[in-house]
């Protein structure tokens, strides 16, 4: 589930802020975007894009505090952050590209934590 924030006064024109949680992906997520105009042919430009792979984020509130750089953040976001979570569950595991995205992500993760859920998640049988 994503939630669109308000940019800071000062962002440049166009600019996105979403963040929320991936439950395919187990993890909390952050955009930040600078769309151009339609009539452009610049492209977007990707600022800030945490959580684009599994359990990279598995709380919000580092997240949260990286938002507040870019948009106005409601003072309930980690609890309706936590709360969407709650709601979707985890379901990386057992999904058809689970192992192919979990043993492509294994190669660089250095948290001992992380690892372990995602090699955990690799042993749950795919779902068909």
């Amino acid at each position: 589930m994503s939630h669109e924030l308000q940019p800071l006064a000062d962002a440049p024109d166009g600019r996105e802020v979403r963040i929320g949680w991936d439950a395919p992906l187990a993890t909390y997520f952050l955009q930040v975007l600078d769309v151009p105009p339609a009539d452009s042919d610049e492209e977007i430009i990707e600022t800030v894009w945490e959580g684009g792979a599994p359990h990279e984020h598995p709380e919000p509130e580092l997240l949260v505090a990286l938002a507040s750089q870019y948009a106005t953040v409601p003072d309930d976001l980690v609890d309706t952050l936590r709360a969407d979570k709650a709601a979707d569950g985890e379901q990386f595991a057992g999904r058809v590209g689970t192992h192919f995205v979990g043993e492509t992500s294994l190669s660089t993760v250095t948290d001992a934590d992380r690892f372990a859920r995602i090699s955990a998640d690799l042993e749950t049988p795919q779902v068909r």
